[in-house]
């Protein structure tokens, strides 16, 4: 009776080993699923491989909508305008919501009626940093109610980022690495006339440049004090008339290029 008394008792132990094993085992495998879950959607915010379009200066000439200076905590700078688009950063908050941190907001310029104006009507994007990372806002170029002269430069379901350089006090542009080159902007391959060379950013022509998925030069995103000949001098083309403008026209004395817009770059 005794030996079969303690048999039982052991194959009860066995028996509890086993199951504690098991879930152990299971609780394990359950912790190694959720860390490669968490592994696998985890990325980078600021996408290896994107091109940098524009580098936005702040714009001393424009004024800021009452509507935007009362909802925020501190007077928001403005920034050069982007295909309609217009960038706003301030310090300490976006529309009421108390932070530390910078944030950045991007709407379209249309849609702003008045200077005086208390309301707001249309997409209105806005971002603030989170510790060392920087403010930030991302969206498609083909959202509803933004500029078409946006939808004409990055077709199809173009991905834009605005970042803010807080070192350099400018908001900078990205394009998602798979998006295609601006509609308008031809390709020197098939120009067949010839290829478009890089010089160097230099005085008066301090701008970004603009390439397609194969590494052509196409376009030039003007800067603050450009002038359209260095600008053609930088990329070794001889006549103004291959400097397009967003109407499709070539600049020159009579058509100035303005700060923040986007020439097309024809070959000679």
């Amino acid at each position: 009776m005794v030996r079969r008394a303690v048999a039982s008792r052991l194959a009860r132990v066995r028996r509890s080993t086993v199951l504690v094993a098991v879930g152990v085992g299971v609780i394990a495998a359950t912790l190694v699923v959720a860390l490669t879950l968490v592994q696998r959607v985890q990325s980078d915010p600021l996408q290896v491989g994107a091109r940098q379009v524009a580098r936005l200066s702040v714009d001393p000439g424009y004024t800021i909508s009452k509507f935007f200076t009362e909802a925020s905590l501190t007077i928001p700078q403005g920034f050069q305008e982007f295909h309609g688009l217009r960038a706003l950063v301030s310090e300490g908050g976006f529309l009421g919501q108390s932070t530390a941190q910078v944030c950045l907001t991007v709407f379209s310029e249309s849609d702003i009626k008045s200077v005086n104006a208390n309301g707001f009507s249309g997409q209105l994007l806005g971002g603030c940093a989170a510790g060392a990372f920087p403010a930030m806002i991302q969206f498609r170029a083909d959202l509803q109610g933004f500029p078409e002269q946006l939808r004409s430069a990055f077709p199809g379901s173009t991905g834009l980022q605005f970042v803010y350089d807080s070192v350099n006090n400018e908001v900078v542009v990205f394009a998602s690495p798979s998006a295609p080159s601006p509609s308008s902007s031809p390709s020197p391959s098939s120009s067949g006339v010839g290829s478009i060379v890089e010089g160097g950013a230099r005085s008066g022509a301090q701008g970004t440049t603009i390439v397609d998925s194969s590494g052509n030069i196409v376009g030039y995103v003007v800067e603050a004090g450009d002038s359209a000949g260095l600008v053609a001098a930088r990329f070794g083309l001889n006549s103004l008339g291959h400097l397009i403008n967003s109407d499709g026209l070539g600049v020159g004395d009579n058509i100035p290029i303005i700060a923040g817009e986007t020439l097309v770059l024809q070959p000679n």
